[in-house]
């Protein structure tokens, strides 16, 4: 499973809530591609932190050892996320939108949270840097010119922000027809 639009649409078919596991970040050269994919009920690796963002609705950023992830190789930071048909998050919405009309736009992702964002929330950033933004006006201008250098490089990056909480860590992940969702 890559994108957003491909996301929904295998969503609307599930009968109940499911959990996505995005593989942000692999040890090595430094990020390669964001992967996603909807974890199978089945018992393995992730099956405990599975069972608890299901139950609880909050997401959880894992890190993982070599193997231990979605997919074998190189340690992974693992985001897991509960989704529900008929209840999608509005990232989701939002970044399949604007991929719908043939733009392009950058999902930041944070991983690790500060102030008033947690592991887990997503902004999304369109062409013209408009989307669904935090309400913090500083953090969303930061944001932005962060988007803009992931635009610009055609591939993720991380970006860290200090903010009055403490150091907020943002995979930013660019999508659309000149940066193909993996």
């Amino acid at each position: 499973m890559t994108g957003p639009r491909e996301l929904i649409a295998t969503m609307e078919g599930t009968a109940g809530p499911a959990v996505l596991a995005t593989v942000l970040r692999t040890a090595g050269d430094g990020p390669g591609p964001v992967r996603r994919s909807l974890l199978p009920a089945a018992p393995g690796p992730l099956a405990e932190p599975r069972r608890e963002v299901l139950a609880s609705g909050r997401c959880q950023v894992l890190p993982l050892a070599a193997g231990a992830g979605p997919e074998a190789g190189d340690p992974a930071e693992v985001l897991l996320e509960r989704l529900v048909p008929g209840k999608l998050p509005p990232w989701l919405h939002c970044s399949a939108q604007i991929l719908g009309r043939g733009g392009a736009c950058v999902l930041a992702t944070v991983t690790a949270g500060a102030g008033d964002c947690a592991a887990g929330d997503r902004f999304v950033y369109d062409e013209r840097n408009h989307g669904l933004l935090p309400m913090d006006g500083k953090l969303s201008l930061e944001l932005q010119r962060a988007c803009d250098r992931a635009r610009a490089a055609g591939r993720p990056l991380w970006e860290r922000f200090e903010l009055p909480g403490g150091s907020l860590r943002v995979a930013l992940e660019p999508l659309g027809p000149d940066a193909a969702p993996r």
